[in-house]
C-alpha cells in the first residue's frame, strides 16, 4: 500500500521512505482531487455550500452553524446531509 498525504508530506513506512517520484505523483493526485472537490462544491447551491463549509471546513458544531446562519439546527443537519448526498453523486467514479 502506498503512503498518501498532502503535497510535501514525507512518511517513513514500515520498510521504506516515500521516494521523490512517488511524492511527485502524489502531489499531482492531490492537486487533481483538490480541483475536483472545488468544482463539485461550486455545483452546490449557496445555502447547501455555506452549511457544509461551516460544518466541515470550519469545523463548527451544528449549533454554532445554526447561530451564524440564523436557521434551526435541524435545517443545518438537513442541508449538510443533502450537500454530502449531492457531492457523492457528482464525484462518483463508475470505473
Amino acid at each position: 500500500m502506498r503512503d498518501v498525504g498532502p503535497p510535501g508530506f514525507w512518511r517513513v513506512g514500515s520498510a521504506r521512505a516515500v521516494h521523490q517520484e512517488d511524492a511527485d505523483h502524489q502531489s499531482h493526485a492531490w492537486a487533481g482531487l483538490r480541483l475536483d472537490a472545488e468544482s463539485a462544491l461550486a455545483l452546490l447551491t449557496p445555502t447547501l455550500r455555506e452549511a457544509l463549509v461551516l460544518r466541515v471546513f470550519a469545523g463548527l458544531p451544528v449549533e454554532a452553524v445554526a447561530e451564524v446562519l440564523r436557521i434551526p439546527a435541524g435545517t443545518v443537519k438537513s442541508r449538510t446531509h443533502e450537500a454530502y448526498r449531492q457531492l457523492r453523486e457528482v464525484m462518483h467514479d463508475p470505473a
